[in-house]
């Protein structure tokens, strides 16, 4: 993409969210999510038949991050919603920096709108505890997942109808995702720990 900062993408906001977990954000992989979008896709909802355990464990880890942006778009966008469903893919610390974040924009009046979508993930480092024949077992799997999001479309607006988006922000962020499952081989554990890049970035092509 291109290097130039546009009026139509990240608020500073946002990229703290999607990489540091400073504030509330949200996204998906393929297609994106809206805040009045059906309950996010369950980590387990993944068919392994065929796979590689280290294929397996990037699987699940693109599933908690798509997860995790589906969440964070549905109880920004509805101040109903409850925010235990953030438990259900990411944990402390990322967890308690973005329920922390959200509760505080839910006290202004600011509701999200519009989409958040992950252009494009890449493994940057897997490890899925295997035998010596290649078959998974029980241990704590790993994946660093980068994660190229687009929010161009995405808007945070206040109670006055102001969106507070900031107008020069990047159409698309990097972030390297530390993503984990102490229930390996199971499907179900794998929740999102930290955003491990330092700094605001934009995303590379890969």
């Amino acid at each position: 993409m291109s290097t130039t900062r546009t009026r139509t993408a990240i608020t500073t906001a946002l990229l703290a969210a999607v990489l540091a977990g400073t504030t509330a954000c949200g996204g998906d992989t393929d297609t994106g999510a809206t805040p009045t979008s059906s309950e996010p896709p369950k980590i387990t909802d993944i068919e392994h038949a065929g796979r590689s355990p280290e294929q397996q464990a990037t699987e699940g880890a693109i599933a908690a991050v798509k997860g995790m942006f589906k969440a964070e778009l549905e109880v920004e966008g509805d101040h109903t919603k409850d925010l235990n469903i953030l438990s259900q893919y990411m944990v402390d610390p990322y967890l308690k920096r973005m329920r922390d974040d959200i509760t505080l924009r839910r006290s202004k009046g600011i509701v999200s709108e519009g989409e958040i979508r992950v252009v494009r993930t890449k493994p940057e480092e897997v490890t899925a505890p295997k035998d010596e024949d290649g078959n998974p077992i029980p241990g704590e799997a790993e994946v660093l997942l980068k994660t190229c999001v687009d929010v161009s479309t995405y808007a945070s607006i206040d109670p006055e109808g102001n969106d507070t988006v900031d107008p020069n922000r990047l159409e698309q962020a990097q972030a390297i995702f530390r993503v984990e499952n102490k229930e390996w081989p199971s499907g179900s554990g794998w929740r999102v720990v930290e955003n491990t890049l330092p700094t605001v970035e934009e995303c590379d092509a890969y």
